[in-house]
C-alpha cells in the first residue's frame, strides 16, 4: 500500500469515498434511520466542504492506494483535544475510512500504523478518536492497538443524537 497526502484536486474523490465508506459502514444498522445517514453524508461530505478542509493547514488527509486504486483515507487533526482527552499535545484520528472491498484484508492496521506515525511525527504524546458506541467491530479494532475508553460525547448525526466513545492511546 502506498500513502500520499491529499491535494486540492482530490476534493471530489474524497467526497465520493467519504460518502461511500460512511454509507457502507452504517446503512445496515437497524437502530439508525437511513434518512439521517443520507442527510449527514450530504452535509458533511460535499466536495465544497472537503475542499475547504483541504485548504486548512490544521487538517491532514492521507490517501492509501494499491496499484493507483484508492482504498480509503485518513483525516487527522494535530493539536486537537476534547474533554477527557489528556496529554500535552494530543493528536486526533478524525476519520479512518476503508472502502468495503478492502475490509478483512488487514489494511485497516496499515492505516492505523500510518496514523500513529503521523502523530509521532507531530511530537504528540497521545492519539485519540471518537467511535459510535454500537460499532463493536471498530471498538475491538482500536483495542488491539491499545486504545482505551476515556469518556463519551454526543455526536449529531444530522439531527439524530448518538453517543460516541472517546478512546485514547499514549504514545
Amino acid at each position: 500500500m502506498n500513502f500520499r497526502y491529499a491535494e486540492k484536486v482530490d476534493a471530489g474523490l474524497l467526497a465520493d469515498v467519504s460518502a461511500e465508506t460512511f454509507w457502507d459502514a452504517y446503512n445496515t444498522e437497524s437502530i439508525l434511520d437511513q434518512d439521517f445517514i443520507k442527510a449527514y453524508i450530504a452535509k458533511t461530505f460535499s466536495e465544497e466542504v472537503i475542499a475547504e478542509e483541504l485548504a486548512d493547514e490544521e487538517i491532514i488527509y492521507i490517501i492509501p492506494e494499491i496499484e493507483s486504486e484508492v482504498c480509503g483515507f485518513l483525516r487527522l487533526l494535530p493539536n486537537s483535544t476534547r474533554e477527557n482527552v489528556s496529554g500535552r499535545k494530543p493528536f486526533q484520528i478524525s476519520r479512518i475510512y476503508l472502502r468495503k472491498k478492502f475490509w478483512g484484508k488487514k489494511l485497516g492496521s496499515e492505516l492505523m500504523e500510518r496514523s500513529i506515525e503521523e502523530a509521532i511525527k507531530h511530537n504528540s504524546d497521545v492519539i485519540w478518536l471518537s467511535v459510535w458506541q454500537h460499532n463493536k467491530r471498530a471498538i475491538n479494532f482500536y483495542k488491539k492497538f491499545d486504545f482505551r475508553k476515556v469518556g463519551e460525547h454526543l455526536f449529531d448525526l444530522a439531527g439524530s443524537m448518538q453517543t460516541d466513545d472517546l478512546m485514547l492511546k499514549e504514545l
